[in-house]
């Protein structure tokens, strides 16, 4: 069982600091709250500010894995997949009558499925050396507030 959880942890961690999700992996689209898209903004800026500090020449161009991790520790991702594991609690599982099956209750998934979906997002505008223009990211997630407010008209 040790060994087991170790080796998990192992994998666990090498995926989620390197490997991004598969592009053909469905994610729901409606999963995103305002607080973690304005959260995924001010880490945008922050990454902006400290690549580009003494540097002579301004870019927009920032390291996928430092904005990864950054964004993970500011989300924590970590806590939450503990919590998840190692949290008992009753209202963690409920019953499937389709599937005659426990499963998992999403409100502890939540958060998971916020920072997969911006990984996701930010992994796709990369390049093939794994750097991520900001203004890009920013431009999308512009975009996407637009179209919201459209909606509401």
């Amino acid at each position: 069982m040790l060994i087991s959880c170790i080796s998990d942890l192992f994998k666990f961690y090498i995926n989620l600091f390197t490997k991004p999700l598969d592009a053909d992996e469905k994610l729901n689209p409606h999963v995103l709250s305002k607080s973690t898209v304005s959260l995924f903004v001010d880490v945008c800026k922050e990454i902006l500010v400290e690549t580009n500090k003494g540097a002579v020449k301004f870019s927009n161009e920032v390291n996928f894995i430092d904005l990864n991790k950054k964004f993970q520790r500011r989300m924590d991702v970590l806590k939450n997949i503990s919590t998840l594991i190692y949290k008992n609690s009753d209202d963690k599982f409920y019953y499937d009558p389709v599937s005659d099956s426990q499963k998992i209750n999403q409100s502890y998934l939540r958060e998971l499925k916020e920072y997969a979906i911006l990984k996701s997002l930010v992994c796709n505008t990369a390049n093939k050396s794994m750097v991520v223009d900001i203004n890009l990211l920013l431009s999308l997630v512009d975009q996407v507030e637009l179209r919201y407010k459209m909606f509401l008209i």
